[in-house]
């Protein structure tokens, strides 16, 4: 849209329904305001290439600088000398390739480790998943470091998502999506002229995993717990009982906790959905908890092994549990006289499918169950549906949790007859 652009109004500024917006200066031709998703604002200059035949004439843009930085009576007077200098002959374009092909040759052209370091501080730090990025990135990419970054070829990106995609398909097309944004970040900052991404296709689909394990299973993870030690063993029973997801619940705090209501509020920011949730505990579930506390007393974390910073080494834990795991399916296969076979491979991410599963057998309401999982709402809900899903159904989800459990302790061999009672399929919400 043309607006008279004051101070003001480049104030005001903002994305409209997370899409960016851009206005039209009245007073200098071509100037523009852009308002960016991330919340930043530029200044540009739309400009047409004179040197091209008449009717054929090329139109580029031309980024003149950040507002405020560049206030509006600055970026007018940058753009209108920015126009003479077109109509004496200059090209922008021409210009930018040069300085980039100048920037490539200097010495101080930015590595692979530079480029990482950069993207990390501007980009991925900020984000709830940044430093997992920076980490798959550093360790997939740790051969090609040192390489400068605008020389790295479409060849040596492809052998090491080939590589990849040879031991894990799911990462490797990960892998490809992750580098592919970094590279863009960097030609969108003229460390690089060119994305070596961009040639490549992305690995096989991710497809949507639909393991749901057995309730013998479930059982030889609930009793091989133990034997991985704590803080490990508390925080994935924890994970099994309630259905949360395994940052959330590493990540759990005692001022989160109400006790005395068996409650745990996982706030918005620690959410994946963004949006906060007050989870039931059942006793089984606040038994672990209070454990972890009593491990590391006077700590804010309830499963920390520095009592600074959340449990990390998962996949070692999970390899223990695996053996932990396969060592007593083994024990009751021999015990039943049937043969002994290998637990196909699972998830800890693999507990939130089974619990849901779990109650759709027992008759509990599919939104509750979603919203036992704080998923968002999908967006072919009908609106009552959508309005349904976002309530808080504590109640409801107290009564589906307590009975997900008490399946759990059964198939864990552990006595739940004065604990929970079964699920009440004539429970409304």
């Amino acid at each position: 849209m043309k607006r008279n652009i004051t101070d003001r109004l480049a104030k005001s500024l903002k994305p409209e329904a997370g899409k960016r917006v851009e206005i039209i200066d009245t007073n200098i031709s071509g100037l523009r305001l852009r308002a960016n998703r991330d919340g930043s604002k530029a200044w540009s200059l739309l400009a047409t290439d004179p040197n091209t035949p008449k009717g054929e004439q090329k139109k580029f843009r031309i980024t003149l600088g950040e507002y405020p930085v560049l206030s509006v009576a600055k970026a007018r007077e940058k753009a209108g000398d920015m126009k003479q200098q077109i109509r004496d002959g200059y090209n922008p374009a021409q210009a930018k390739e040069k300085a980039i092909a100048s920037a490539q040759a200097a010495d101080n052209a930015v590595t692979m480790k530079m480029a990482l370091e950069l993207y990390d501080s501007a980009k991925l730090s900020s984000l709830r998943t940044g430093y997992a990025i920076n980490r798959d990135l550093k360790r997939d990419f740790a051969s090609l470091m040192q390489h400068k970054a605008h020389k790295i070829t479409s060849k040596q990106i492809a052998d090491v998502i080939d590589n990849k995609a040879k031991k894990a398909p799911v990462m490797a097309r990960r892998l490809h999506a992750y580098g592919r944004a970094w590279f863009k970040w960097l030609k969108a900052r003229q460390h690089i002229t060119e994305n070596p991404f961009d040639p490549l296709e992305a690995p096989g689909s991710e497809k949507a995993r639909e393991r749901v394990l057995s309730k013998e299973e479930v059982g030889a993870i609930w009793n091989a717990c133990p034997d991985i030690g704590a803080p490990f063993s508390h925080c994935i029973r924890v994970m099994l009982l309630t259905g949360q997801r395994r940052e959330e619940v590493a990540g759990m705090k005692r001022d989160e906790l109400d006790i005395e209501n068996q409650t745990w509020t996982v706030p918005a920011e620690r959410s994946k959905t963004g949006r906060a949730l007050k989870v039931p505990l059942p006793s089984a579930a606040l038994e672990e908890i209070e454990a972890a506390m009593d491990k590391a007393a006077g700590k804010m974390l309830v499963f920390s092994t520095t009592g600074m910073t959340p449990i990390s080494g998962f996949s070692r834990a999970k390899l223990r549990l695996d053996m932990a795991t396969q060592k007593l399916m083994d024990i009751a296969a021999l015990e039943a006289d049937s043969e002994v076979e290998p637990v196909p491979g699972w998830r800890l991410h693999d507990f939130r499918r089974t619990m849901v599963s779990s109650m759709a057998d027992m008759g509990v309401d599919p939104t509750v169950a979603d919203r036992c999982l704080n998923h968002k709402a999908a967006a072919t809900m009908s609106t009552v549906q959508r309005v349904y899903q976002q309530s808080d159904l504590f109640e409801q989800r107290k009564d589906a949790t307590n009975a997900w459990t008490t399946k759990v302790l059964e198939w864990g061999g552990v006595n739940t007859a004065d604990n929970v009672l079964p699920y009440d399929r004539n429970t409304t919400a």
